[in-house]
């Protein structure tokens, strides 16, 4: 078999290192293994591919090829030489799989175990926490807040509860978006009050007032707004700590919770003082 012939049947350019005909092999080989693929024609797909490899990572001394080696390799193998044959891939492919294993089981002992694993359960228990505290505030009784109208913006966007939203801007709490109600803020005066959850302190409506009446504008853009989407993100951890397995979704689950939503907590546990608001059970 030529060298160009091998690199035909591995699916490879001339030229590609030992380490890509290696990878090339195990993947193939995972293809067309005859305990794997049920076609007739595996044993010898699969004899073929291991020849192939053989030749490229073990090449003879220039010159060796000769018309008569040719010609012996042209003269069909007996059946017991096909057999010692398929015998010996099949060995060599159990040790490539025994060690993909291996090394299979070596990652998966280092994401569950040490530091690593350590910060991975602190991500699962803020994300229980902040399960908690959004479903909690659902039931709890809100704060109210005062606070005095600065400015607002004439500008108007599209929020994710109301169609037409504005920033406003308050002395103390900063700005806000609200749903747009500029008469009320026009005509009302300065002082407002601010309702916001029981444990997060999520701003959800605001009260302005007039001489006459009472007016309610609603927050958009806050925590509550995407609260069932928040809890079945923080969930992710929680499902990936119970289910410890070794495979691909598995990995995939505790590098998306370590780091995208370990990150995303990160964030919303240290900006508006909700660490504090949580530690004091939302008291402060």
């Amino acid at each position: 078999m030529t060298r160009a012939k091998c690199y035909q049947i591995l699916q490879l350019k001339p030229g590609a290192t030992e380490e890509e005909i290696r990878k090339q092999y195990k993947r193939m080989a995972l293809k067309v293994h005859p305990d794997i693929n049920p076609s007739p024609k595996a044993n010898e797909e699969f004899i073929q591919l291991t020849r192939a490899v053989e030749q490229l990572l073990n090449p003879e001394k220039p010159g060796s090829e000769s018309r008569s080696a040719q010609r012996k390799s042209n003269v069909p193998e007996t059946e017991a030489q096909l057999k010692a044959r398929m015998e010996q891939a099949k060995m060599r492919f159990e040790q490539q799989r025994h060690q993909k294993i291996k090394e299979d089981t070596h990652y998966y002992e280092q994401l569950t175990s040490g530091k690593r694993w350590m910060y991975f359960k602190w991500v699962v228990r803020i994300s229980w926490i902040f399960v908690l505290a959004l479903v909690l505030d659902l039931a709890l009784p809100s704060h109210f807040e005062e606070d005095e109208l600065v400015s607002y913006s004439s500008n108007d966007h599209n929020g994710i509860l109301f169609d037409d939203i504005s920033s406003v801007a308050f002395k103390n709490t900063g700005k806000y978006f609200l749903e747009t109600r500029r008469s009320y803020w026009i005509n009302s005066y300065p002082e407002v009050l601010i309702e916001k959850t029981w444990l997060l302190h999520t701003p959800i409506r605001v009260y302005t007032s007039d001489d006459f009446d009472v007016n309610e504008t609603g927050v958009d853009f806050h925590l509550g707004a995407i609260r069932w989407l928040l809890i079945a993100t923080f969930c992710i951890p929680i499902i990936t700590y119970f289910r410890q397995r070794k495979d691909l979704t598995f990995v995939f689950l505790y590098q998306f919770s370590f780091w995208g939503i370990g990150i995303l907590l990160l964030y919303l546990l240290f900006t508006q003082n909700r660490l504090g608001h949580l530690l004091s059970l939302g008291f402060l």
